[in-house]
């Protein structure tokens, strides 16, 4: 059992050996580096639904697309990846809409890193 536990939560661990996250494992050995990725959301079907709405703004219908469309377009939220690289290519490994939690992430895996 590795004792040196970097970081810790329900679905992922990085210790001095190893990377899990959900059901996939990395080892630490092979991993050559980490980032993170930012994966913005799609915005074209709340502009799509947005411009229908002013198109329709003459009938009552036209004012609950537009308001559609502004509710989708800020509840959409960016995704944040961590993908690892290693001899067989680059992998995104775990994602989450929370930049700090993959931050915490990263920086373990890195500390792993440092260690070998």
């Amino acid at each position: 059992m590795d004792t040196n536990v970097f970081y810790e939560d329900d679905l992922v661990k990085v210790t001095r050996t190893m990377f899990e996250a959900g059901s996939t494992q990395f080892p630490i050995r092979n991993i050559s580096s980490v980032q993170v990725i930012l994966e913005s959301p799609s915005r074209k079907g709340p502009i799509i639904c947005i411009c229908v709405g002013v198109l329709l703004l003459a009938a009552v219908v036209g004012i609950f697309l537009i308001a559609a469309g502004v509710y989708w377009w800020t509840t959409q939220k960016n995704i944040y990846w961590i993908e690892v690289a290693s001899g067989l290519g680059k992998s995104r490994a775990y994602s989450s809409p929370d930049q700090n939690t993959i931050r915490k992430i990263q920086s373990a895996i890195n500390q792993a890193l440092e260690l070998h």
